[in-house]
């Protein structure tokens, strides 16, 4: 917790349950699949079921991907929303194509005289076998009906034939009739938009190439200025948002920056608990400011004049050499207040991780507002900033305890080194690293394998009816390492 390790099983217990859905987490962890060893193999693809019920947690997931393509430099930020859309997309086309064929089976069960496969396939217009092409057929003819009836063409050569399938066909075109179009429709917008925007932003891209040609400018330096405009692209769309606020009149611009940018204000302690007026204030003051990955925002040892809040983005808190990690802080943290107490030397380092938005409060500023508000709400804002300082400080010594006491725990980070002691004691410690890229390759890894149980536990249910063994090895395989 912030740093320090924790032994307490019960507060580790409560920080579980806190964090997690208890009976979701018992449910897909139980391998009630084995059961069918003993009932029979058909049974085990049912039973599999439990399993997709991890599927919801593709989302969260699908942000640590975003994350390491951005990392990657794997193409710009809308292309990567257009990217995911389109997943999502085929993973309902899927799930609807597999629950339809299944419609079919279990319309024999209930004893319909005739279901959608069998017209399919003696629909004497047509030529077609779900048994062709190895089985995939009748998958396909399955999956194109899905999405003929989501986007509401509706071609008519496969339809319901008896009351399951049309309870399954109605509610399956209302969906597609209501959530599709609009989905559609707002990335035609976002597109035409972007579009649009696009030409003025290029066209200022070229004026800035030509500048730095001119210059000579390096080549790294020529791009990371490149990128840092991309990255405001992508991120406000070529508004500039601090150009409107300062062509508001005072008191409506307080209201508007309060509105838009008061959570970071209401994240910090020592604020959260003044009124109204002083927030207010205090946001107005707040200036935006965007570093790149690997920016040093803060340097060990400096007299800091300035305390940042994170709006978007993470960064580390090291020490000047990287070698000590004390954490990592991401949106809705802060760090340098200890600037407003005094003019002290920062204790360490801070290196952006990734693209950083954040707010800056300047000491002079923060002074100058004091000044306006009486003695004792002075004192009190003044001493919850010290508790909080020193709190941190009392943190950071724990962690540097920690490296040499408890070693193991930094290797579960991913990516740790492994040192002997310089004094010669023997001891191994090691510098903690929760920002490496394994840790992001391992989350990759956990989407993989959540979507491979959210794309084969419907197809399974619906297509195979029996356990094939290099599925039950590559389905436990899963299970073990990624779902304890």
């Amino acid at each position: 917790d912030e740093g320090i390790i924790v032994h307490d099983k019960e507060y580790i217990r409560k920080n579980f349950l806190a964090n997690h859905n208890l009976p979701k987490e018992v449910i897909t962890a139980l391998p009630i699949d084995i059961v069918a060893l003993i009932f029979g193999s058909r049974y085990c693809n049912i039973l599999r079921v439990t399993k997709i019920v991890r599927a919801f947690d593709v989302f969260a997931y699908l942000k640590e991907a975003e994350k390491l393509m951005s990392e990657f430099k794997f193409g710009s930020q809308p292309m990567r929303r257009v990217l995911k859309l389109n997943f999502l997309m085929v993973l309902v086309c899927h799930w609807v194509g597999c629950f339809w064929y299944l419609i079919a089976e279990l319309g024999e069960a209930f004893n319909f005289n005739t279901n959608w496969k069998y017209e399919d396939e003696n629909n004497t217009s047509l030529s077609i076998s779900h048994s062709d092409l190895g089985g995939a057929s009748g998958y396909l003819r399955s999956v194109y009906w899905a999405i003929v009836g989501m986007s509401t063409v509706g071609y008519g050569d496969i339809i319901p034939t008896n009351d399951l399938e049309t309870i399954f066909s109605t509610i399956t075109i209302l969906f597609g009739g209501l959530v599709l179009p609009a989905i559609v429709g707002g990335l035609a917008a976002y597109m035409g938009n972007l579009n649009m925007a696009v030409t003025i932003h290029k066209q200022k891209i070229g004026k800035i190439r030509s500048y730095m040609r001119k210059s000579h400018l390096e080549f790294s330096l020529i791009d990371k200025v490149l990128r840092f405009y991309d990255y405001l692209w992508s991120r406000q769309g070529g508004i500039d948002e601090q150009g409107i606020l300062d062509e508001l009149p005072g008191p409506i611009r307080q209201r508007v920056a309060i509105y838009v940018n008061g959570g970071p204000i209401n994240s910090i302690p020592f604020f959260s608990s003044c009124d109204e007026g002083i927030k207010e204030h205090l946001v107005s003051l707040l200036k935006p400011r965007v570093f790149l990955p690997n920016d040093t925002i803060a340097y060990e040892g400096e007299v800091g004049k300035e305390m940042f809040l994170i709006e978007r983005g993470h960064v580390k808190v090291s020490s000047s050499d990287k070698k000590v990690t004390f954490c990592t802080l991401e949106e809705g943290d802060f760090f340098g207040e200890s600037c407003l107490l005094s003019s002290t030397g920062r204790t360490a380092s801070v290196f952006a991780l990734t693209y950083c938005d954040c707010f800056v409060l300047s000491k002079n500023d923060f002074n100058e507002m004091l000044e306006a508000y009486f003695p004792s709400t002075r004192k009190t804002i003044m001493n919850s900033i010290e508790n909080c300082v020193n709190k941190k400080n009392k943190t950071n010594s724990s962690i540097n305890r920690n490296f040499i006491e408890y070693p193991k725990c930094l290797r579960c980070t991913g990516g740790p080194e492994v040192k002997k002691d310089p004094e010669g004691t023997g001891t191994e410690f090691a510098t903690i690293r929760p920002d490496s890229i394994f840790r992001q390759i391992w989350n990759f890894i956990m989407l993989i394998a959540i979507v491979y149980n959210a794309w084969m536990i419907p197809y399974r249910l619906a297509f195979t009816s029996q356990i094939i063994k290099t599925n039950f090895i590559v389905d436990w395989s899963f299970d073990t390492f990624f779902f304890p």
